[in-house]
């Protein structure tokens, strides 16, 4: 019984290794963090812009 708790504590040791190093070492997605804004979208009257915007859905509470 000594024996089977032995290997599947090493077992289960080496695949945590392995799933770490694979966590550590493998390929990683390139992300692009810049962000861009236009402000000219907005216009000058934030309100006016978000009434147009939330005028789209019908389900929007308001003071909600």
């Amino acid at each position: 019984m000594k024996t089977v708790l032995k290997w599947t504590g090493w077992l289960v040791l080496v695949l945590l290794v392995g799933v770490g190093l694979l966590a550590l070492l493998g390929p990683r997605e390139k992300v692009d963090l810049s962000a861009s804004f236009d402000a000219s979208l907005f216009g000058d009257d934030i309100d006016a812009y978000f009434e147009r915007e939330e005028a789209k859905f019908s389900d929007i509470v308001e003071g909600v």
